[in-house]
């Protein structure tokens, strides 16, 4: 199984590497592109350490195509915002019209389904995108899923594996925890991992993407929970 881990935001290549180090992990998501990024994938590859995967927002697409070209990643993940008073159908169009034209021309993008009622990312809107962009992958974060589940806004994490699991490539693990903000160790209040993780394909990546502030030896602990799946 391939499992990922997710960097600190702000982690630069240097830190990655003590980070890989000291935990014994070699493939990483980044929350956002990293500056001067072809240095810096030699630098990291140089240490053994590969980007499996970089995180956008909207206004980002074209500075995470660049960079996830230099890094050669395998997917750029679109975190597809707030709908913030917008209209769904519109604000879903505006998505697919910005992805239309670099999935074209070759650049990996995945759609990340968000967590919260105002979330553009829900259950409806990833069937407009996936449906309008046959070339658009979509990675599954099953703690958001339960997230509106539970505030009345979509259908548990296996519907969605149902109804996407075809076009899903990836899967984000963390807990929601007792904020039920997520970012905590995938244990605490996750969904039901050992049926999503078998659900995909072995080489999916399975990214643990927990709260910056947990300390080292948490995050062990949560990469071991990943590998165990």
């Amino acid at each position: 199984m391939t499992t990922v881990l997710a960097a600190r935001p702000g982690e630069d290549a240097a830190r990655l590497l003590v980070r890989a180090e000291a935990l014994d992990q070699r493939l990483w998501h980044l929350p956002a592109p990293l500056a001067q990024a072809r240095d810096a994938r030699g630098h990291l590859h140089a240490g053994g350490v590969s980007i499996t995967s970089v995180e956008t927002d909207v206004a980002g697409l074209e500075a995470a195509a660049a960079a996830g070209a230099a890094l050669r990643v395998r997917a750029i993940v679109v975190e597809g915002g707030r709908l913030e008073g917008r209209d769904p159908e519109e604000a879903a169009d505006a998505l697919v019209r910005a992805l239309h034209a670099p999935l074209v021309a070759g650049a990996p993008f995945v759609i990340r389904n968000g967590a919260g009622p105002d979330a553009l990312l829900g259950f409806v809107a990833t069937e407009w995108l996936l449906s309008e962009l046959p070339r658009l992958g979509f990675w599954f974060d099953g703690s958001a899923a339960l997230a509106r589940q539970r505030a009345g806004v979509g259908p548990d994490a296996m519907a969605w594996m149902d109804a996407y699991g075809t076009r899903c490539g990836g899967l984000f693990v963390h807990g929601l925890g007792a904020q039920g903000l997520g970012g905590q160790h995938p244990g605490d209040d996750g969904a039901d991992w050992d049926a999503l993780s078998s659900a995909l394909p072995a080489a999916a990546p399975r990214v643990l993407t927990m709260d910056p502030a947990h300390d080292a030896a948490a995050i062990a602990d949560g990469l071991r929970f990943v590998r165990s799946l």
